[in-house]
């Protein structure tokens, strides 16, 4: 366990001073920023305590719980199924676009942020045939961003 203190460069106070309504009148929104703050370190430790294959052209080596991959992605997805009975998450574009049009994803999860780019590897692989979805969940966020879960819609005949 690591611990943090921040010292607010503008009053000197700690955070837990600033949280303090006796020191600020806005302590709700600092307390709301600190909750923010502990909730996000908390899925650090989760996601860190995650085991992770790495696919890599260029890396000879990876760090704390992950390994790098030896088979193919087809491979490598059917190990981590095997390995567990809970959701295995894939992360990249390129990565992502291999299990696409390998039929190995069954659920397809979007964070769009609104921001235009211009440019850039493309989200979604080009696919000889079309991948029906069914919109499961959505939600937007104060930060604008909306979340998308879809679901690999199945034939009436599945």
């Amino acid at each position: 366990m690591w611990q943090y203190t921040a010292i607010d460069v503008a009053s000197g106070y700690t955070w837990a001073e600033l949280h303090s309504s006796e020191r600020n009148p806005r302590s709700r929104h600092c307390q709301a920023l600190l909750h923010r703050l502990a909730h996000e370190l908390a899925l650090a430790d989760v996601w860190c305590e995650l085991p992770k294959v790495v696919f890599s052209h260029t890396l000879d080596s990876v760090q704390g719980n992950a390994r790098l991959a030896a088979g193919s992605v087809a491979e490598e997805a059917a190990a981590a199924l095997e390995a567990t009975d809970k959701h295995v998450g894939i992360g990249g574009a390129g990565l992502a676009a291999a299990a696409i049009e390998l039929g190995l994803v069954d659920e397809l999860r979007v964070f769009r942020y609104p921001v235009v780019v211009g440019g850039g590897t493309p989200f979604l692989p080009p696919v000889t045939e079309d991948v029906r979805l069914d919109l499961v969940e959505t939600r937007t966020f104060g930060s604008r961003v909306i979340y998308e879960r879809y679901g690999r819609a199945h034939d009436d005949s599945d």
